[in-house]
């Protein structure tokens, strides 16, 4: 099993080009029901869980802070960034759906059930979501990325990490 990702030439703020690995998907949770809207999701192997959320993208998907199925996370457990501690919440049992490929090349739809999805409040405008290493070890993936050749995927390294559902 493969998942196709994109890439995007981004600029830094020094102005140099760098390229952006992305996977574009759907999410879906009963308690908080969401809206299906699809999210761009950066790939940041610097991140330890398997996916988080902007504010902006929970906004989109109509999250309700307010909601009993919304829990925040406490600060001593909580991600920090080079910002400090960050005001975060999680949402539990929700599913990525996502284009993959089977084994001989035919597309699917992938089904990935995470246990929980982390959302972060206060994030800058136009920072994306984002897919950690967490996700990846969850569900016995590589990431393989050359931008010589213009691809980036990720893959299944196990008999368990050909199914993605769990």
């Amino acid at each position: 099993m493969r998942i196709p990702l994109s890439l995007r030439e981004v600029k830094t703020k020094s102005d140099d080009d760098v390229s952006m690995t992305e996977l574009t998907g759907v999410l879906l949770c009963r308690r908080p029901t969401l809206k299906r809207r699809s999210i761009t999701f950066m790939i940041d192997t610097g991140a330890t869980m398997p996916l988080i959320l902007t504010e902006q993208d929970a906004e989109l998907l109509g999250v309700p802070f307010s909601s009993s199925h919304v829990r925040r996370v406490e600060a001593d457990k909580a991600p920090t960034a080079w910002s400090g501690t960050l005001e975060t919440y999680e949402i539990s049992r929700v599913v990525l759906l996502t284009k993959t490929l089977d084994d001989d090349g035919k597309p699917r739809l992938g089904r990935f059930e995470l246990p929980k999805v982390h959302i972060v409040k206060n994030t800058p405008p136009g920072l994306p979501s984002a897919i950690g290493v967490g996700f990846l070890l969850l569900f016995q993936l590589r990431f393989v990325f050359s931008p010589i050749e213009g691809k980036a995927f990720f893959e299944g390294i196990s008999s368990q990490g050909s199914n993605p559902s769990r």
